[in-house]
């Protein structure tokens, strides 16, 4: 077996007809711009690079992208135990404060009868 390798060149010739003008103008008119492509080899070596390079773009992103998921699951699972040790803290005050019983409910019911007496004492003398 016998390895051959073949290279085409195309070329392509343009017209250019642009001008540039100002303090140093230039002008490019009826100049000939020559543009030489290899064919095969050429081409394939850039799509193969294109195309790894977009692998490792994509790999990268899913990494990228996983790590933030992480976080994020992370952060939600702390401020899920967070209110779950609040809500703790609530019931057991709750608990308390309903322990207390008749004592604690007629305090709450003298204050309030107080600053009622307060509250008309202010307004007779306004």
């Amino acid at each position: 077996m016998s390895e051959s390798s073949s290279e085409q060149q195309q070329s392509t010739a343009n017209t250019d007809n642009r001008r540039v003008i100002g303090e140093r103008g230039i002008s490019a008119e009826s100049s000939t711009v020559q543009i030489t492509a290899l064919d095969g080899q050429v081409a394939n070596a850039a799509i193969t690079a294109s195309t790894d390079d977009l692998k490792a773009a994509l790999n990268y992103s899913d990494h990228v992208t996983g790590r933030a998921f992480d976080f994020a699951a992370g952060a939600q699972n702390t401020a899920l135990d967070s209110l779950n040790r609040e809500a703790a803290l609530i019931n057991t005050a709750y608990a308390d404060a309903k322990g207390r019983g008749a004592l604690t409910d007629k305090i709450l019911i003298g204050s309030l009868v107080m600053a009622g007496l307060v509250a008309l004492a202010a307004l007779r003398k306004g």
